[in-house]
């Protein structure tokens, strides 16, 4: 299970920097898959939490078709960290080690 941040605000399943699928799929252009442009612009917010920090971490299932990645493991992610970024129009995994 890979922790994962997204910076791609304008995703329907960003929540604050966290994605809230359990699984995800990166494209062989290492793209997330399951990028969904949100049209009513809710994604454009970013909320506070005054509370406790938290330091749990969000783990997801990350699937890969990234074959030239060093982190592919028989097309699951094995890094135990990703980013993903805004990048032409898409979301993207930052962690690609070729």
């Amino acid at each position: 299970m890979t922790n994962l941040k997204c910076h791609e605000y304008k995703c329907k399943h960003n929540a604050c920097s966290r994605c809230v699928k359990k699984t995800l799929t990166i494209s062989n252009d290492a793209y997330c898959s399951d990028y969904v442009k949100n049209e009513n612009g809710i994604g454009d917010v970013e909320f506070a939490y005054d509370g406790p920090m938290s330091l749990r971490q969000d783990e997801h299932m990350i699937y890969c078709n990234k074959t030239t990645c060093l982190n592919n493991m028989n097309g699951e992610c094995s890094a135990g960290y990703i980013r993903v970024d805004c990048f032409n129009g898409g979301a993207r995994c930052c962690q690609v080690r070729e």
